[in-house]
């Protein structure tokens, strides 16, 4: 991946993200019989210092921004190409001096007739250690969603994965269930 795109060490939630973005978009290509432009929108938390100078300790509030991915050509839904374009969009955000700059970032506008797949991830927040008494959760999940296109990312309970919940169309969906680039990577449950 590395000699294709030059991106090094590419996160593992940024190529995930990638691949069911891809997967989604296959899913969707094969439902419809042509393909769509799409764009890939991926909330990124801004207050792991990705502001120069860094946010106080004191401010209160989430902080999250929502970076953007398009996806004109079908010929460019290629995971490393997609990784590549989410890393590059991520590093935008890092090391602005302030919230009006990351305003200047958008372009929203520019997608009016395009679908949109939405990604998340709290991959990294300890969910499964929290301890309310009764010990470690053995399960976790988020509660039910009625967007489409939707791809929110956790951390497995041991810590030695992803677990990726899915909200897609159900034709889609089941597109999606069947794809061999994606079951060569994921098992499904």
């Amino acid at each position: 991946m590395v000699a294709k795109t030059g991106v090094q060490n590419p996160a593992w939630v940024d190529v995930i993200t990638a691949l069911l973005y891809k997967c989604a978009m296959a899913a969707a290509r094969e439902n419809l019989g042509l393909f769509e432009q799409t764009y890939l929108s991926h909330l990124v938390n801004l207050r792991p210092n990705k502001l120069v100078p860094p946010l106080p300790e004191t401010s209160v509030g989430n902080l999250s921004w929502k970076i953007t991915v398009r996806t004109r050509d079908e010929t460019k839904a290629i995971v490393n190409v997609l990784s590549d374009q989410i890393k590059k969009a991520k590093m935008q955000v890092e090391g602005l001096k302030s919230l009006d700059e990351i305003e200047d970032l958008s372009n929203s506008k520019e997608f009016v007739n395009y679908k949109e797949y939405l990604c998340n991830s709290v991959c990294g927040f300890p969910f499964h250690k929290a301890d309310f008494g009764w010990g470690k959760p053995v399960r976790l999940s988020f509660g039910g969603t009625s967007l489409n296109n939707m791809f929110l990312l956790m951390d497995t309970a041991s810590g030695d994965g992803i677990e990726a919940l899915v909200s897609l169309t159900k034709q889609d969906l089941i597109a999606l269930e069947a794809n061999k680039e994606l079951l060569a990577f994921a098992s499904l449950t």
